[in-house]
């Protein structure tokens, strides 16, 4: 998972340079502003690295839990510097509106990083968002919708560019407007998921109800008087109280809880733990 993240932040310094370089050479403010917003993106995929590094790190005395909240942390501060690259790029856009600074001579050149920028996003976009789905990362699945925007972005800016060439720069103000919007729900979407899982928010109810399943077709449970699920990073921790025989020995009722927590875990990758405690019928 961290190859992944060194990949990501290798790609975005070489496109910030060469996007802030190209910007200047050129005249292209939208590219100079993109330059600038890859570099965020180099900080945030630096925060993700740490991040990821953390939550994989195994329980010890302190953290008997584990580790897996630290992931939740990266990845609200990732979605502030998303947060921050929308409002950043729709203020911007505000200012060159109020200004209207048209004397900027546009050439081809802005055009062409523009377009290799696109394809260097898309890639890592499809790169990181199979690695997210793979591993279940919240933080790669966070970045893999930045990646997202940014190929949003870097459309903006190559209609902008295009459009500015062919004296139509409406048009530019109009998508840039689009492009900050969509980055701003994406930042606030991922938001409200990282706080969730540092919340100890429930599963949706349709996973309770195909845990619950899982745990009546189990033999000797005669049903489940409990069942409580919590969100712990990217992990599920649950608690259930089942029902058995109350003529079981403890031997018996042992062996019945075992194979709920057995069968719980295997059905379900992304449960930590279960802790089931048995009432007799």
């Amino acid at each position: 998972m961290i190859g992944v993240t060194v990949i990501a932040i290798v790609i975005n310094i070489i496109l910030a340079v060469l996007k802030i370089a190209g910007g200047y050479i050129s005249h292209t403010h939208s590219l100079i502003a993109d330059g600038v917003d890859s570099a965020s993106d180099s900080i945030s995929s630096i925060i993700s690295a740490i991040g990821i590094k953390e939550s994989s790190k195994s329980a010890d005395l302190e953290h008997a839990y584990g580790h897996e909240k630290m992931e939740s942390i990266a990845t609200i501060i990732l979605s502030f510097f998303m947060l921050y690259s929308g409002f950043s790029i729709g203020w911007n856009n505000i200012k060159s509106i109020i200004f209207r600074d048209h004397e900027d001579t546009v050439t081809t050149l802005g055009m062409w990083i523009c377009v290799a920028a696109l394809a260097a996003k898309f890639l890592l976009f499809i790169f990181t968002k199979m690695y997210a789905m793979k591993l279940n990362s919240l933080i790669l699945r966070a970045n893999s919708l930045n990646y997202r925007n940014d190929c949003f972005t870097e459309i903006a800016v190559l209609i902008s560019i295009i459009s500015k060439l062919l004296g139509f720069e409406w048009l530019d103000y109009i998508v840039a407007f689009v492009i900050a919007l969509l980055i701003i729900k994406s930042g606030a979407e991922i938001l409200i998921s990282s706080i969730n899982g540092l919340s100890d928010r429930s599963c949706d109810t349709e996973t309770e109800s195909e845990i619950y399943n899982v745990i009546m077709e189990v033999n000797g449970v005669e049903a489940v008087d409990l069942l409580k699920t919590r969100l712990f990073g990217s992990k599920v921790y649950v608690d259930t109280e089942i029902r058995v025989h109350r003529e079981l020995t403890l031997i018996e009722a042992h062996d019945i809880a075992e194979e709920v927590h057995e069968q719980v875990e295997l059905n379900f990758p992304d449960v930590k733990h279960i802790m089931v405690h048995v009432n007799p019928d």
